[in-house]
C-alpha cells in the first residue's frame, strides 16, 4: 500500500507500524526514537485506542518531538481531548427536530461508506436522490434544482432524503485535478444542505456543520499538524496508508511522519 500511494517512493520495509496491542501500552520510547521523517502507521479500534495514543503523543511533543498527520476525525477529538458525543450513535435517528424527517448527505465513495449507504437504503421511508458527480462541471444549476426539488418532494412525503454521490471513480490526469475535482463536489453537497426545506428535521446546528471542506486543517497549540482529506488527495511529503483497523474505527486514512 505505502508503495503505491507513493508512487514507489517509499517502500513498505521502510514504514514504521505501531501494531494494536503496542498502542495500547506504552509506546513512549519507540515514538522518541523516531528520527530522519520516517513514516509511521498506527493500528486502532476504538476511540479509546486514539485517546490513549494521543496523550503519548502529546507527552513526546512536549519533549521537543514533531508529527505530521493525515487522519480522519478521530485523531483531531484525541488530540483535542473532546468528550463524547451528546447523542449516542444507536441514538442518532431520533436526534431530529420537533420529530419531521431530515436528510442524509453521503460523499464519501470508498467501499465501506458504499456498503453502508446500501443498507441505509434499505430503510423504511427513505428516498435515495444520487447526484452525477459528472454534470456538475457542465450542469450545476439545473442538477442542484433537481437534486433540491427532489428533496422537498421527499419531505412532503415524510420521508428522509439520503443524498448521495455517484459510487464510480473518476480518473484524473495529477493530483491536483483530483484535489479540484474533490472541492467542486464538496460546494455542490454544502449548497444541497443549504438549499434543504427550512423545516427539516435537520436542526440549525447540524445544517451548519453538517458538511465541510473536503479538507481541514487543524494545528493545536502544542505544535501539533493535523489535516484531515480522503482518498482523493495526498498531502505533499506525507503517506497515505490506510490500515483495515483504523478504517473500521475511523473510516479514513491515517499517517504520521516524525522527525
Amino acid at each position: 500500500m505505502s508503495r503505491k500511494k507513493t508512487a514507489g517512493r517509499i517502500k513498505a520495509n521502510q514504514v514504521e507500524r505501531f501494531l494494536l496491542a503496542e498502542i495500547r501500552g506504552d509506546v513512549s520510547a519507540c515514538l522518541m526514537a523516531l528520527h530522519n521523517n520516517v513514516c509511521c502507521v498506527v493500528d486502532a479500534e476504538t476511540q479509546a485506542d486514539l485517546n490513549y495514543f494521543a496523550a503519548q503523543l502529546k507527552t513526546a511533543t512536549a519533549s521537543g518531538k514533531h508529527s505530521l498527520f493525515r487522519s480522519a476525525a478521530s485523531l483531531l477529538a484525541a488530540l483535542a481531548q473532546l468528550p463524547p458525543q451528546p447523542v449516542a450513535a444507536s441514538a442518532m435517528r431520533q436526534y431530529v427536530r420537533n420529530g419531521k424527517p431530515g436528510a442524509v448527505i453521503v460523499g464519501s465513495y470508498v467501499k465501506k461508506t458504499t456498503a453502508q449507504l446500501n443498507k441505509l437504503l434499505k430503510e423504511p421511508d427513505i428516498i435515495a436522490i444520487e447526484v452525477d458527480v459528472y454534470l456538475i462541471a457542465t450542469e450545476r444549476s439545473a442538477l442542484l434544482q433537481e437534486v433540491l426539488h427532489q428533496a422537498a418532494l421527499a419531505h412532503v412525503a415524510s420521508a428522509t432524503s439520503v443524498i448521495y454521490t455517484s459510487r464510480a471513480e473518476r480518473g484524473f490526469a495529477d493530483k491536483a485535478a483530483r484535489l479540484a475535482f474533490g472541492e467542486q463536489v464538496s460546494a455542490f453537497l454544502m449548497d444541497v444542505v443549504r438549499g434543504l426545506p427550512n423545516h427539516t428535521g435537520l436542526s440549525h446546528q447540524q445544517r451548519r456543520h453538517h458538511f465541510k471542506r473536503r479538507a481541514v486543517r487543524w494545528a493545536c497549540a502544542q505544535g501539533f499538524v493535523g489535516t484531515w482529506a480522503d482518498s482523493a488527495g495526498l498531502l505533499s511529503g506525507a503517506l497515505s496508508v490506510r490500515p483495515p483497523a483504523l478504517c473500521r474505527d475511523a473510516g479514513g486514512d491515517f499517517s504520521r511522519q516524525c522527525r
